[in-house]
């Protein structure tokens, strides 16, 4: 087979990150049933593909745990992380932990896009990674400050796409097992 574009998503160098979806945050920002829907949907879509998720709160006794729609796909024996920090990346535990997964692409969704995605997008660049963000699955509680956030990080080299072109992407081909679960999820 040919060589693939660097920049396409990999399921066994990819790693999922859920920032921060959570329901005080969700009734604030534009879209939130949308943007859980779809966390929901790449969360499910990593499950069957393999693809590690590590799923963040930010300030979990203020703004409590993660939605249903992320918090019934965590990982079995896993749990949200809690932050107290913007970017995921300066909380030492999650960092440890994103760390250990050792994969060079990550794919993140959440909120807010030009708050905790943004830095941590940023962040994670620096620290060499390879950063996707899906933009259906990022809100602020202004489309202004969402759109300046996707441009920011997109002029910094993040690779901004949308929760489809990721599954697509890590799913690579179609006529397998896992197509036909993820084809269900999509439909």
């Amino acid at each position: 087979m040919q060589a693939r574009h660097p920049q396409i998503l990999r399921p066994e160098t990819t790693f999922l990150l859920v920032i921060d979806v959570q329901p005080s945050l969700m009734a604030a920002v534009a879209g939130g049933e949308i943007v859980a829907a779809n966390c929901g949907q790449v969360m499910e879509a990593a499950r069957i593909l393999g693809v590690p998720t590590v799923v963040t709160v930010q300030n979990r006794d203020k703004l409590g745990e993660p939605v249903a729609q992320v918090a019934e796909r965590i990982p079995a024996g896993a749990t949200a992380l809690n932050k107290m920090t913007f970017s995921c990346m300066g909380d030492e535990a999650i960092h440890q932990t994103i760390r250990a997964l050792g994969r060079r692409q990550a794919l993140i969704c959440g909120l807010e896009t030009h708050v905790c995605v943004c830095q941590t997008a940023l962040d994670l660049l620096a620290s060499g990674a390879q950063v996707h963000v899906a933009a259906d699955a990022v809100s602020s509680r202004l489309e202004a400050n969402r759109l300046a956030a996707l441009d920011r990080m997109r002029s910094a080299g993040v690779v901004i796409s949308t929760v489809e072109m990721a599954i697509y992407e890590m799913l690579e081909r179609a006529g397998t097992d896992p197509f036909r679960q993820i084809l269900r999820l999509v439909r």
